[in-house]
Parts: structure tokens; sequence; C-alpha cells
């Protein structure tokens, strides 16, 4: 279970945010691999601040049905609305560099 939990929210954002693109497998294992990391690493933030212990290390333990349907449900909400951002961002800002 708890790999479900912690690989799955990364396919809801690699979907959201490549999903236009002509796929590629070496380029979806990248961002899918980013992606993982990212929303992990916002999920980490989210169990040490809610339990105040910079201790915490999640092991297989940790992951009990209650825990881990409540860690996936918040992940992918994370995902989803990381997604839509990023999105956004693509969509409505644009950087450009011009050189003398």
């Amino acid at each position: 279970m708890n790999f479900i939990c912690l690989f799955f929210p990364a396919l809801i954002l690699n979907y959201i945010l490549d999903s236009k693109e002509k796929f590629n497998f070496l380029n979806f294992i990248i961002h899918y691999g980013i992606y993982n990391i990212l929303v992990n690493s916002i999920m980490l933030f989210i169990i040490n601040y809610i339990k105040e212990n910079s201790y915490l290390i999640l092991n297989s333990d940790a992951f009990t049905v209650s825990f881990s349907l409540k860690y996936m449900l918040l992940a992918s909400v994370i995902a989803l609305f990381l997604g839509l951002f990023i999105k956004y961002i693509r969509k409505n800002f644009n950087v450009t560099i011009k050189k003398k």
C-alpha cells in the first residue's frame, strides 16, 4: 500500500502537465522522477509540520490503512493543484532572452 501512496500522485501530475506532448519514455521517466520528488517532499514537509516532530522517519510501520488513505488523498490533491498551477504559469508567463 505504501508504494501506491508514494508513487501514484506523481502520475496525476505527469498526466496533467505532459498529456499533450508526444510520448517519449525517457522524458516520461525524467519528469515522473522530478514530480515524484516534488510531491513527496511537500508531503513530508506537511507531515513534519503537523506532527511537530522534526525527527519523524516514515517507514513501513507508519503506513497504516487510515494513514495511507489520508496520505494518498492529500498527495493527490496537492499533485492536482500543483499541476494546474504549473500549467497556468506555463500558459500565461513567457521568458525571452535576447543576446546582443
